[in-house]
């Protein structure tokens, strides 16, 4: 019989055993490690694996999970009649300074914990503080941070640039000792040389294929960025 072997499998070990006392193939494929194809309605998946809501929504982390097994869980949908499985579910990838979660399982507060964890390790605890929440079509986030200087929504300076994509300032500046070595995005040094800003719009841009490349997922159809004061709140859109 084959154990659990991570913390995901044993959080949905009740959900396997089910399925596992459901289906005789699946039970095969699940001891052996063989690929396996099930195709099941909501309604009856609902009924062996318990959910608050009958939705299949409910349902994304298991699928995800048995994928990573070569077994496939197709859900009908009892609205649409159209398959849910691994490869339909639209992947959308919250991505945050080097922390990368999934919006459609990843709760509010598991992703404002984390990222806020992240930066209290990098930068003085407390100069920082960030928000996130889900939108119609994608999600938001915010940053508070204090600058000993203000700038306007139309630029974006090289230190917000490194606090939005977890690269180093250093990607957002002129390299004066080497012309070759060019910045991510045009950028420009500011009045009294605090930085180095780059046009909103561009930065942008950059930032939907940056998105785009990090993680196996969709590619926003929109980003929108503005700073205004302490803070910089930016809207992902897919």
């Amino acid at each position: 019989m084959r154990e659990y072997e991570n913390l995901e499998e044993r959080l949905f070990s009740a959900d396997i055993e089910a399925l596992r006392a459901y289906d005789t193939g699946f039970d095969k494929a699940w001891q052996n490690g063989s690929k396996y194809e099930m195709d099941i309605k909501l309604s009856k998946l609902f009924e062996i694996c318990p959910r608050k809501y009958a939705r299949s929504r409910e349902y994304y982390r298991l699928i995800r999970l048995l994928a990573t097994k070569n077994i496939t869980l197709n859900v009908i949908s009892r609205k649409s009649k159209s398959l849910i499985n691994n490869n339909t579910i639209m992947k959308k990838y919250v991505y945050i300074s080097n922390c990368v979660f999934d919006a459609n399982v990843d709760t509010k507060a598991t992703i404002e914990a984390n990222v806020q964890a992240h930066f209290n390790s990098h930068i003085k605890p407390g100069t920082l503080k960030f928000t996130y929440d889900k939108t119609a079509n994608g999600y938001k986030y915010c940053f508070e941070r204090y600058l000993p200087y203000g700038y306007n929504a139309d630029v974006i300076i090289d230190v917000d640039c490194s606090f939005l994509t977890g690269l180093p300032m250093e990607a957002f500046q002129v390299n004066l000792l080497d012309p070759k070595d060019k910045p991510l995005v045009y950028c420009f040094p500011g009045s009294n040389t605090d930085g180095y800003y780059a046009p909103t719009k561009l930065f942008e841009d950059f930032y939907i294929m940056f998105l785009g490349h990090k993680a196996d997922a969709e590619k926003p159809k929109k980003v929108k960025v503005s700073a205004c004061g302490s803070f910089v709140n930016v809207e992902v859109e897919y």
